[in-house]
């Protein structure tokens, strides 16, 4: 049996088995909690996915309410959003003005909404499956 590592302290004859695994484990919990960090890519990984399922759900005239999803990530915070640049070739209008109306019609309509109730578990799973991966 190997003698357990254990780290000084400053009360004499106090011990702290495993101390390196705990101070590792800080460091490696600092280091994801990040912007930078592999928080920021599990987050990513789930915008993609999310945004990806919009895009598919999203009901077609032109394609331009599919071509507005965005995606405006800062560290371990991203939002999807219908870019107020893409503009209807039809209507004219940007999908950033009547993309509002539609999702409160509801119902088949609501995209955003529905990629969450629909896909969220999903997304939340492949950045669990990232962290699990990119993390040691």
């Amino acid at each position: 049996m190997t003698t357990p590592k254990f780290a000084p302290s400053a009360i004499p004859g106090l011990r702290i088995y495993g101390i390196e695994a705990v101070e590792q484990a800080l460091e490696d919990a600092a280091r994801a909690a990040q912007a930078a960090g592999e928080l920021g890519g599990a987050i990513n990984v789930a915008a993609q996915h999310l945004s990806a399922y919009a895009v598919r759900i999203s009901h077609v005239w032109t394609g331009a309410l599919q071509e507005s999803h965005s995606i405006d990530q800062s560290g371990a915070r991203a939002v999807i959003y219908p870019n107020p640049g893409v503009v209807n070739p039809i209507s004219l209008k940007s999908p950033a003005e009547y993309g509002i109306y539609e999702e409160r019609r509801g119902g088949s309509h609501a995209f955003y909404a529905r990629t969450v109730s629909e896909d969220g578990q999903a997304a939340a799973n492949a950045a669990e499956t990232y962290l699990r991966r990119n993390l040691p």
